[in-house]
């Protein structure tokens, strides 16, 4: 499923219609709920690898820095203010 996100097309068939293209690919309620709720850490423990997480993050707009902020429960403020490269958005 995430590595089809490397494709243009997939990327925008998910924008528009999600839940069509979760059940077009088969995930299970639980899968499909790790996707809806945005829930990157337990994705990780499920076995998704973090590049993918990273595809899948951007499809729905949330950018790296945002998905680490989220990854490690923290506003997005906060996560920056962690980083080296204050300005690195």
């Amino acid at each position: 499923f995430c590595m089809a996100f490397m494709k243009p097309a997939h990327r925008e068939a998910f924008k528009a219609d999600a839940e069509t293209v979760m059940a077009e690919f088969g995930l299970t309620d639980y899968e499909k709920d790790l996707i809806r709720t945005q829930n990157f850490n337990a994705m990780v423990r499920y076995g998704v690898n973090a590049f993918m997480i990273f595809k899948l993050a951007n499809a729905f707009g949330v950018n790296q820095n945002q998905t680490g902020a989220k990854m490690r429960l923290q506003s997005f403020e906060e996560f920056i203010a962690t980083r080296n490269v204050k300005d690195a958005l």
